[in-house]
Formats: structure tokens, C-alpha cells, sequence
């Protein structure tokens, strides 16, 4: 009685065992189920953190890029105003030169120039210092800025002593704007022509007289008589037109 009785106490003793193990087995698979759900998790994280990096990274690449082309922008311009700095001096002495010597007006009616032109042979190839200001100004840089308020009459004379002088890239620069398809050339064309196509004799040009300017709105026409090669009473005509910014130039083949 007493082996069976202790029998039976074993066997529920290993019941409680087996039971301890079996749940504490349990316990331990749901820890680990939730370690691995952490785990997941914390790997989903990580991926989206490193796709937010990536994004994160382009967007800096990006903003270093667009910093360097702001930069670059940046030092263009303190170019500019350098270059405008420098030329301020030169623009202010030509404006002084033009208040003091011309008289701008865009509704000029037909005048003699000079006094007592009907009788006094000029030439236009001869520069006066103010005139050699203008030219070595607008020649340094080609800067239109250089010719305002300069009148027709100046303007043609800075042409005629460019070529005089085959200086032909100045030449060229006097020029209205190259229009495509116009009756026009271009710079590199200009600057490649033969030399016996350039003008030569400036005879006429040495031996004006009678000279009017008449003026009227953008458009302008000199007209001269010249006795040279005893051409005597034989008149010329010279146009220019005003460009975009109201400044002066000198059409494609003036003289047509």
C-alpha cells in the first residue's frame, strides 16, 4: 500500500516536472517570437533610416552643387562690377567730353557742321583728343556704354579712322547688330576678308566740305561734297541707325 501510494506521488511529482518544463518551453518560444518580431522591426528601421540617409546625402550633393553654381553666379557678377567699377572713370570723362563739346537730341532738324562748311574742306580721318578718348574707351572691351550720347557725325568718324588705322575688329564693333539672314556679315566673316577688299583711298572722306547731318528718330544720314579727283559738286551720303539702347551705329554698307 504504502510502494503504491509513493508510486502515485512520483508520478504526479513528474507530471508537475514535465508540466514546469513544458511551460516554461512555451514561455521561452514567446520571448523568442518577440525577440525575432523585435529584431524585424529594428532591420526595417535601419533600412528605412538608411534610404532616408541616402536621400538625405543626395539632397546635400544637390545643395553643394547648387551652391557652387551660386558661387560661381556670385563671383560673375563681382566681375561685372569690377569691370563696371573700372570703366565708371572712363564712361564719366566721355560724358564730360560730350556735355562740354555735343548736343544730344533725338529730333535735331538739318544743320550745318561745321561753321562755315560751305567753303572749309575738313577731313574726317582727322581725330581730335576727345574724339582718340572715345576710341581707345570703346576699344577696350567693346562697350557700347563707352558711345552714349555720342552723336552721328562722331560715331562715323570713329568708324573711318578704324579702318584708316585697319583696325577692323573696332571697325566691325561699330557696326548695327548682326541680324541672320539680313544684309550683313559676321565678325569672323569681317575680320577675314582680303585685304585688297578693305578700303583703301580715303580721298573722299580727307576733302569734305558742305557737310550736313540730318537726324530723325533712330535713323541718320551725313551728307558731304568732296572735289577729290576733281569730283567737284559730287555728294556722299553715310547712315547710321540708333540700336536697342539708343546708342549710334553704323549700318551695313553705309555708303549704298
Amino acid at each position: 500500500m504504502k510502494n503504491r501510494i509513493g508510486s502515485i506521488i512520483a508520478s504526479i511529482f513528474l507530471l508537475l516536472v514535465v508540466g514546469a518544463l513544458v511551460y516554461m518551453f512555451y514561455v521561452q518560444t514567446l520571448r523568442i517570437r518577440d525577440l525575432r518580431n523585435k529584431v524585424e522591426t529594428l532591420e526595417i528601421n535601419i533600412e528605412t533610416m538608411e534610404g532616408e540617409k541616402t536621400q538625405m546625402e543626395g539632397s546635400l550633393d544637390a545643395m553643394e552643387t547648387d551652391l557652387e553654381e551660386k558661387n560661381e553666379e556670385i563671383d560673375k557678377l563681382n566681375d561685372k562690377i569690377d569691370t563696371m567699377d573700372d570703366n565708371a572713370g572712363d564712361i564719366d570723362a566721355i560724358r564730360e567730353i560730350l556735355e562740354d563739346n555735343f548736343k544730344n537730341n533725338d529730333n535735331y532738324e538739318e544743320r550745318e557742321v561745321p561753321d562755315n562748311s560751305q567753303v572749309e574742306v575738313i577731313s574726317f580721318i582727322d581725330m581730335t583728343s576727345d574724339e582718340l578718348i572715345i576710341y581707345e574707351s570703346f576699344k577696350d572691351g567693346y562697350n557700347d556704354e563707352m558711345l552714349t550720347a555720342v552723336e552721328p557725325f562722331t560715331i562715323m568718324k570713329l568708324y573711318l579712322y578704324s579702318g584708316f588705322m585697319k583696325d577692323y575688329e573696332t571697325e566691325y564693333e561699330l557696326y548695327v547688330d548682326y541680324v541672320e539672314g539680313g544684309m550683313n556679315w559676321t565678325k569672323e566673316e569681317h575680320l577675314n576678308f582680303p585685304e585688297e577688299d578693305m578700303r583703301e583711298d580715303y580721298g573722299i572722306f580727307e576733302t569734305a566740305y558742305d557737310m550736313k547731318v540730318e537726324a530723325q528718330g533712330k535713323y541718320a544720314v551725313i551728307t558731304w561734297k568732296s572735289d577729290y579727283d576733281n569730283e567737284e559738286d559730287f555728294s556722299y551720303s553715310f547712315s547710321l541707325k540708333k540700336n536697342d539702347d539708343g546708342i549710334w551705329k553704323v549700318n551695313f554698307l553705309p555708303m549704298q
